[in-house]
């Protein structure tokens, strides 16, 4: 039997469970996720593009990414990465600033830089 998705409750753009009977354990179900990445990781492109670095066009404020939940899942199955936790801050800028996940940013430039750290605890848009 193939994966059962749970496609009535789903939202698009968000992430979706599947499950299907494990064929080595008769009896338990192995829960997939799986989430269509593409139109964030597009919009994630332009905002990258616009020139407005990540800033909102009045420069009030600064969006500096924007993660698929699927992404975020993973790194706290995987790593134990803890987005909302603020001890997790510093692990998180870290990896946003890795050109591996580079596509998940809406601006320019390293966070770990100020005044870009500043925007994760909100901010007025003014550098200290």
């Amino acid at each position: 039997m193939g994966i059962i998705w749970d496609v009535e409750n789903h939202i698009p753009g968000s992430a979706a469970t599947g499950l299907e009977h494990d064929r080595q354990e008769p009896g338990n179900l192995i829960a997939r996720r799986r989430q269509d990445v593409e139109p964030l990781l597009d919009r994630n492109k332009r905002f990258q593009n616009s020139g407005l670095d990540g800033y909102s066009p009045t420069r009030d404020w600064k969006q500096v990414a924007s993660i698929p939940n699927i992404i975020l899942e993973k790194w706290l199955k995987e790593e134990g990465l803890r987005y909302w936790d603020s001890e997790h801050r510093d692990r998180l800028i870290k990896k946003l600033d890795d050109p591996e996940w580079q596509y998940l940013r809406t601006g320019t430039g390293k966070i770990a830089q100020k005044p870009y750290r500043e925007f994760f605890k909100g901010s007025t848009g003014k550098p200290e």
